[in-house]
């Protein structure tokens, strides 16, 4: 039977869509739909391409004229939904998410999102919409109640995370029960309002924990070969992988989460792969859309040579396969978009038969990387720094990290896979450019005060940094802190503003909180600063390059664990010593007198400068892991239990 012109140009753009090359797939789409505009699918795969370059008005357009062929899409409506939200066109999103809980009510992202535009984070509105619900649709409590769970645990609100899974446990139904009774348990509130708060909550997570080691694997494993129901369980990584920020190390809480879900994991195909080749070995790299694998991946990638290694790229995400493209990276890898359905994807994985699985970040966030690590996919399978610590996962092999980064006295017992100690920091950062567009009044700050700033993500602002800040107060009449309302959540700074006025109250009027900035907005206020406060735990990554670059003094007390010391690790590479502390009385001092005299802190910042190259496009980090991945044994992997 011969085929129509229009699936001539169909089957061209899909080759295209594969390939990567997607402005000419976009032009052939648009060909099968000139000869056939009753071609739905067409319709679908444009409105996908057209998402993934940016363009969500026209790719809202053509997968609203796919829904006129298939309105009963539930997956389609939810897409519809996010692109109408970053369209900031929040009423119209609200109509979408709703139509896809009519074909589907339970349909986890349609109603978390839902709620999240109903109730804009309320905690009040978020219960008072949940016993609504409860009472107008009876069939839904258990449901929506796990959904306000997760949306309460999200900020950080333990105490009505635990009512709401209370609730939902009360119906015998309930689905994928055992993830819920599980999710119960395991609360960790990151944002709190007090050290003892946290505690009561992380005793009781180990304690849960210990209980579930003891509960037999089940005769036939909980979570489904085809992965349908796994979320309600991956959702139980995401308490721990915030335990990352707290002072509890959470390698051997993620060790055992790891051991428990394993029992509950399907026997599916594994690699059938006993042997690593022998030349040019075959290496995926899984990418998600984040904002640190873009800086401390894309230059490590970019220069692996191909004629030693055949480097396959696999996007879990369309942003990511945007983001990390031929163009940005090389022309000569291999590049794979992963499928939405989570039991393809891994199929896909599978069916590369590679020698090497490089899981960027398999964590809570990247819930299909989190999967994927649960599995054998590869003989080798490895991980690096962006993991927020060691996986615990029984299948992960090996964790990149660097003699800079660790201590000196036994590393290895922070991790569950075997650790590789290179020489350097295993990443090649670009040097960003330094902005000096606003000034200190632009940002509402005091022009004559002494700016101690700690611009870094709420959850790192634990509550053993407090007295830190307040020595450095107490200290330094003419000092100001200045923190960030990073992620853009109203309720998170509520919670530490009303910390910080439990614990210093008559010092408020120094301590200012600056609405989310802008990528550019944010560049600059570290010009502005006369010392930045590295936090405890879990320092600065990013943030650290960022203004080492641009000279600004941290101040950084190294923990114990790796993400705790880079900054300390930099300043290691850079042959400085002088803002590194060794206690609490240490730090206050440093901090208060870098910010105090100006010749220190003038001479400080031309040291920086002056040391600042030795820290950025590392050579030596594209030869280790290169090196690491052409030589790296098989056998010398530790055997999973």
């Amino acid at each position: 039977m011969s085929i129509s012109q229009a699936e001539v140009y169909f089957q061209a753009a899909q080759a295209l869509h594969a390939q990567g090359d997607l402005d000419a797939a976009v032009s052939q789409y648009q060909q099968a739909l000139q000869w056939d505009p009753r071609l739905a699918a067409a319709y679908l795969q444009l409105g996908q391409v057209q998402q993934i370059l940016g363009q969500p008005v026209q790719a809202v357009q053509n997968l609203l004229k796919y829904i006129q062929f298939r309105p009963d899409e539930v997956a389609v409506y939810v897409v519809i939904g996010n692109l109408l939200l970053f369209l900031k066109q929040a009423e119209q999103a609200q109509r979408y998410f709703l139509k896809a809980l009519e074909l589907d009510p339970s349909h986890p992202e349609a109603l978390s999102t839902w709620l999240t535009i109903k109730t804009d984070h309320d905690p009040a509105k978020m219960l008072d919409l949940l016993l609504s619900m409860a009472q107008s649709q009876p069939e839904l409590r258990s449901t929506v109640a796990c959904q306000v769970g997760r949306m309460m645990e999200t900020i950080h609100n333990s105490q009505e995370a635990a009512k709401c899974y209370a609730l939902a446990l009360e119906d015998p139904l309930l689905m994928d029960r055992q993830a819920w009774e599980l999710k119960s348990q395991l609360l960790v509130p990151v944002i709190s309002p007090d050290r003892a708060y946290q505690e009561k909550y992380l005793q009781g997570t180990q304690a849960w924990l210990s209980h579930w080691e003891q509960v037999p694997a089940p005769e036939t494993p909980w979570i489904l070969p085809d992965f349908s129901n796994v979320d309600a369980y991956l959702f139980n990584w995401l308490p721990l992988e915030g335990m990352a920020y707290t002072y509890l190390n959470p390698y051997r809480e993620r060790q055992r989460l790891g051991a428990i879900l394993k029992r509950w994991l399907p026997v599916l195909p594994s690699t059938s792969r006993t042997v690593l080749r022998t030349e040019r070995r075959r290496v995926g790299f899984v990418l998600g859309p984040s904002g640190a694998v873009l800086n401390f991946m894309v230059g490590l990638l970019q220069r692996l040579p191909p004629a030693d290694l055949d480097v396959h790229i696999l996007h879990t995400h369309r942003i990511s396969a945007a983001h990390f493209s031929k163009e940005q990276l090389r022309p000569e890898f291999n590049y794979h978009l992963l499928a939405d359905d989570l039991a393809m994807a891994y199929q896909q994985v599978l069916a590369l038969d590679l020698d090497i699985l490089y899981l960027t970040e398999p964590n809570a966030q990247q819930s299909l990387q989190s999967l994927l690590s649960s599995f054998r996919l590869a003989p080798v399978q490895v991980t690096s720094w962006l993991s927020s610590g060691s996986t615990g996962q029984p299948e992960m092999d090996y964790f990149l990290s660097s003699h800079v980064l660790e201590q000196a006295e036994n590393p290895q017992r922070f991790y569950s896979e075997q650790l590789v100690l290179h020489q350097t920091i295993p990443t090649y950062f670009f040097r960003p450019e330094t902005v000096n567009t606003y000034t200190r009044a632009d940002y509402g700050l005091p022009e004559e005060a002494n700016l101690y700033i700690c611009p870094h993500v709420m959850s790192k602002i634990q509550p053993d940094l407090d007295p830190l800040f307040e020595g450095i107060l107490r200290q330094d009449p003419l000092g100001h802190l200045v923190l960030l309302t990073n992620p853009d959540n109203l309720h998170y700074r509520r919670i530490l503003v009303q910390r910080f006025e439990c614990t210093f109250p008559d010092l408020m009027p120094r301590i200012w909180f600056l609405p989310y900035l802008k990528p550019q907005e944010y560049l600059n206020l570290l010009t502005l600063g006369d010392v930045m406060l590295d936090p405890l735990y879990f320092g600065g990554g990013t943030t650290t390059y960022e203004a080492l670059s641009a000279g600004i003094p941290i101040i950084t007390w190294p923990a114990d664990r790796l993400h705790g010391r880079i900054t300390h690790a930099c300043y290691l590479k850079m042959g400085l010593s002088d803002c590194v502390a060794d206690s609490a009385a240490d730090y206050i001092q440093k901090a208060v007198a870098m910010g105090t005299d100006p010749e220190l802190n003038q001479h400080a910042r031309a040291q920086i400068l002056a040391q600042a190259p030795l820290i950025f496009e590392e050579e030596l980090a594209v030869e280790e892991l290169l090196t690491f991945l052409c030589q790296v044994d098989l056998r010398a992997r530790k055997t999973a239990t």
